[in-house]
């Protein structure tokens, strides 16, 4: 059934609802939106609105979504940051690796820093760098190898082409 008037509840239950309503709308004002809300949907046990009471509803679930969009926006920009700062280390530590050209230890956190910034510009550069040192290695001359990849034999085991060129 259709709840009364205000003006129809028995002075105790006048009393009570006009005590609910100050008490959501002092929640309200010191921006706790879940008592607010609980306090004020009490009333609507007894009237169908009291005063402005369904618009302090409403505020209060628009407050409340507000809070909580501004708290993930602040969670997802810390974990932006704390992203930032372990590519950053992870970068130094890679530099740290290519200048003393310890390629393996460098290649390995490759996937870490792409798994965090996949747009990152820096392992690109690392990879041709690595990737340049190893096929002029591969064209050096060696035990075993002569100048050029054409010329030289690369099956040691074909009998006098030992490793010592033999």
């Amino acid at each position: 059934g259709a709840l009364p008037a205000f003006e129809q509840l028995t002075p105790e239950l006048q009393k009570f609802v006009a005590s609910q309503y100050d008490l959501a709308l002092e929640y309200f004002r010191n921006r706790d939106y879940d008592r607010s809300l609980f306090e004020v949907r009490k009333i609507f046990q007894y009237v169908a609105d009291y005063k402005d009471a369904r618009d302090l509803e409403r505020y209060s679930v628009e407050s409340k979504q507000r809070l909580q969009a501004q708290e993930d926006e602040r969670r997802r920009r810390e974990a932006e940051e704390a992203n930032k700062a372990r590519v950053a280390r992870l970068v130094v530590e890679v530099e740290g690796h290519m200048a003393r050209k310890e390629y393996v230890q460098a290649r390995e956190l490759f996937g870490e820093i792409v798994a965090i910034d996949p747009d990152n510009a820096q392992v690109p550069g690392w990879r041709k760098e690595i990737t340049e040192y190893e096929e002029a290695r591969e064209r050096e001359p060696g035990p075993g190898r002569s100048g050029t990849p054409d010329e030289r034999e690369d099956d040691p085991g074909r009998p006098g082409e030992g490793l010592n060129g033999q």
